[in-house]
């Protein structure tokens, strides 16, 4: 029986890779793909999540979650690493890849996704976060049961 995930990012370069090899694996079921503002502004992490999906078009498309978050202020204290994120994916997150793409006709807030599968389904998905932990923090204030409903958390 395959793993049922729900994958939270900022949809960066290596997000993106992460993404496309969940997908494509038979042991992984990718029940939504969230965007969160990182690497890119949310809208940006949103196109690119869109993006990869339609260039995939997997037999089973997961559903998309949006973010309209602006990009989170790197801290003084962060690593060169970490400041230097952002320059490394590119304007667009995906280098100098820019996707155009038609808007998401009815967009699903990210938070409000994951929480909507995790109670549908309790104690059987995982969440892998690959970004800042935004939506997590959303989804926990919006239903303080969320934690307890998920088999686990991975973040990367």
């Amino acid at each position: 029986m395959a793993q049922k995930i729900i994958i939270d990012a900022d949809a960066g370069i290596g997000d993106a890779v992460a993404a496309t090899l969940a997908i494509l694996d038979p042991d992984v079921d990718v029940l939504a793909i969230t965007a969160t503002a990182g690497c890119v502004p949310g809208p940006t992490a949103t196109r690119n999540i869109q993006a990869i999906i339609e260039l995939l078009d997997p037999p089973k498309h997961p559903r998309m979650g949006s973010s309209e978050a602006e990009l989170p202020p790197i801290s003084p204290f962060a690593n060169l690493a970490c400041a230097n994120r952002r320059a490394l994916n590119g304007p667009f997150g995906l280098g100098d890849a820019e996707f155009g793409g038609a808007d998401l006709h009815h967009p699903h807030e990210s938070a409000k996704l994951m929480i909507e599968l995790v109670r549908n389904e309790p104690y059987e998905i995982t969440l892998l976060t690959l970004g800042p932990l935004t939506n997590l923090e959303i989804a926990c204030e919006r239903a303080p049961e969320f934690l307890s409903l998920l088999k686990g958390i991975v973040c990367q």
